[in-house]
């Protein structure tokens, strides 16, 4: 078992400030523009009371992010912020089921996220190589589960820290962070610009609910249509399916997701 150890908490206030500013109504306080970004965020990744409750637990424990797990050769193993939170703060099987999600998955969150802004914003340095449609963007979601949105959450915690620590408080009410390399407040703005671009798509293209849409077609509608037994097979065939549907969200019609399975039957382990 690895050895807990301590962990820096120097920035952990960097931690609560994103919170913290990505909750509250910033139109008070900042330009129309950034405020819309606030609002974004806001839109997508508070829907409820619950979501805020969870992004304060995950802020709680955002100086474990780097921290390796109790016993780095098990895959299976729980990080040191799931015992954290299940030991010490004595969350609950499901809030600790999304903490565990999140640091999971949070810098895949980032990567997603860095790779669809750089195909809208390519330079002469980061020419942009890739194009995150909307399939890939659905499935990624699916992947990551009905808990996303508290993925994406770590994720802008995360760049938030990497980046700032606590300075002074700001009109007495909100904390102005500044980067260790003496960056101003506005590069934290544009962190929250990176995830209000990213987020307000997801959000345009109807995809926040994406975890849960259903195929159009099932399993034995496919195996008919293949001349074949269901299979290990079929779960592929639903994945592509799926993908045809996220291409095609106005569509309802299952003929245009049965021969996009067709058109690729050879990348299917058929019996």
């Amino acid at each position: 078992m690895a050895e807990v150890g301590r962990v820096d908490t120097k920035n952990w206030r960097a931690a609560y400030s994103c919170v913290s500013q990505c909750t509250c109504d910033q139109t008070d306080f900042v330009s129309p523009e950034i405020a819309r970004n606030f609002a974004i965020v806001k839109s997508v990744l508070f829907i409820d009371s619950e979501d805020e409750y969870l992004s304060w637990m995950i802020s709680a424990l955002a100086p474990w992010l780097d921290h390796p797990s109790m016993d780095p050769t098990s895959k299976s193993e729980l990080s040191i912020a799931v015992v954290s939170a299940r030991t010490a703060l004595k969350l609950s099987n499901k809030v600790c089921e999304v903490i565990g999600g999140a640091f999971a998955h949070f810098r895949e969150v980032i990567s997603m996220k860095d790779t669809f802004n750089q195909q809208l914003r390519p330079t002469a340095a980061s020419p942009s190589k890739q194009v995150v449609g909307c399939d890939e963007l659905g499935m990624m979601i699916r992947l990551w589960g009905r808990n996303w949105r508290s993925y994406v959450m770590l994720a802008m915690i995360r760049e938030a820290v990497d980046h700032y620590v606590h300075r002074r408080e700001l009109s007495g009410k909100f904390a102005l962070i500044i980067a260790v390399d003496k960056l101003t407040i506005t590069e934290f703005y544009l962190i929250i610009e990176s995830y209000a671009v990213f987020l307000g798509h997801i959000k345009e293209q109807g995809l926040i609910e994406a975890w849960n849409f259903k195929p159009v077609v099932n399993g034995k509608e496919l195996a008919r249509a293949l001349g074949v037994k269901p299979g290990p097979w079929t779960g592929a065939a639903l994945n592509m399916v799926m993908e045809w549907q996220l291409r095609n969200p106005d569509s309802t019609d299952s003929s245009g997701a049965l021969e996009e399975v067709k058109s690729r039957v050879d990348e299917l382990a058929l019996p």
